[in-house]
Formats: C-alpha cells, structure tokens, sequence
C-alpha cells in the first residue's frame, strides 16, 4: 500500500511538474486539460506552436514537411511596438549631449516618403570608432503605426535642450584674415561689408555660424575669395596695414 502511494505522489509531481513546462510554453490549462483527457490520440497533422512573446515574424527558418529536432530555431520573431533607431554621433558633437540625461529627437524616414516620428536618444556608446570616429546613439521610437522596419534608414535631428536654431551657410563664404573669420553681407545696391563672424560646427561643405550674422542676411558665397582679394589690393594700395 505505501508503495502504491508513493508511486501515485511521484506521479503526481511529474505532472506538475510537466504542466509547468507546457505553461512556461504557451499553453493555457484549458489546452493542457484536454491533453490530460487524451485527445492527443487524434492527431490531424497541425500543431499549435507558442511564442512568450507577441510580436511580428521576420523571418522562418522551417518548411513543411521538414523535420524538427530539439534547439533548432523555427521563427524569429520581434516585438515591434518599440523599435530602436541608431545613430552616427560625431566626436566634437558629444560634448553636448550630457552623460545619462535623455535627449528628444525628430526621425524622419525617407523610405516613407519622409514621414516623420518622435523619440527619445537614451543610450550613447562608450567608445568611438577609430576609422569613423563617430560614436553610436540609440534612440527609441514608438511604432505606433507599425510602420517602421527594421532595416530602414532614417535622417535624425536631435533636440537639445538649451540650445537654439543654427545658422547654416557654405562654408566657402567664410573667409580669414590675420586669423580672424568674416564674411560679406549685402548691404544696398551693389555695395557689401565686411562682417566678422564666430563658427561652430560643420558637416560636408557647410557650417553653423555662432554670433555675426543674423537670420534672413544675403552674403556671398561664390565669388567670396575674390572680392576679399580686391579689399586687401586697395589697402595694400593705400597703406593700410590693418
């Protein structure tokens, strides 16, 4: 008797245990009752498989009729409502992101035909690319459209807080004299002036301009070089060694 007891408790704890198993894979106890009751005898060919997850399948490594063994990967599958969106961060930009503070960002999508998202940079990588020398920033976007993919490219602009709207030109139109950084800007007519100016950051062939000039002034840009020359002919010519 005592041997049949223990034999039933043994079996009972394999069942439990077995039940904890097919919840921790999906299975609700509904499902896990009928199995109990022996369904499993008819066997229709389709069997119900279980993400713990909710999200999109991107990819299936599996086809019908093939056979599974245990460990092989069937489905990679990716919960899309959050995606990450990572980003190239030049090293003399870092200095004005503040370590561990979140910083809001405007995504813009090209591949959408532009269509633009909100998110939040959190993370900003420790180290720097010895060939780019930029550094990788995440930022994380709610998908709320299910839009977005992975994969895609997307133009970002950072909003950083304290900081106000640059003033961009080319940078051919910035010139120097004696060390010091000027530009030319129209003032009637044919007639323009000399304005020194204080630039911040470039990228390609333009660059932000910190204090000198205001938004919405005409300067030149092509032909720049060429007029400075002409300045600096007439006062040579005049005995101005300013």
């Amino acid at each position: 008797m005592q041997e049949a007891r223990a034999k039933q408790a043994a079996t009972e704890i394999e069942w439990a245990n077995a039940q904890g198993h097919l919840k921790t894979h999906g299975l609700t106890q509904p499902e896990i009752d009928r199995l109990s009751r022996g369904t499993v005898h008819s066997i229709d060919g389709v069997f119900s498989l279980y993400t713990p997850i909710a999200g999109v399948v991107l990819s299936r490594s599996i086809n019908a009729g093939e056979q599974v063994e245990p460990g092989k990967e069937l489905l990679l599958i990716s919960d899309l409502a959050d995606v990450w969106v990572w980003a190239n961060i030049k090293e003399e930009d870092l200095l004005q992101l503040q370590p561990g503070k979140t910083v809001a960002a405007e995504i813009r999508i090209p591949g959408l035909a532009g269509k633009n998202y909100s998110g939040a940079m959190d993370l900003v990588s420790g180290d720097i690319n010895t060939q780019t020398r930029n550094a990788r920033a995440r930022i994380v976007v709610p998908n709320t459209d299910g839009m977005l993919k992975p994969g895609m490219f997307a133009n970002i602009r950072l909003l950083l807080p304290g900081t106000h709207p640059s003033i961009i030109i080319p940078k051919v139109a910035v010139l120097s004299d004696q060390g010091r950084q000027f530009v030319f800007v129209h003032k009637e007519d044919d007639y323009w002036i000399r304005r020194p100016v204080i630039t911040g950051p470039s990228f390609n062939h333009q660059v932000s301009i910190i204090s000198g000039l205001t938004a919405g002034q005409k300067i030149i840009a092509d032909g720049s070089f060429l007029l400075k020359s002409d300045v600096l002919r007439e006062k040579m010519g005049a005995g101005c060694a300013d």
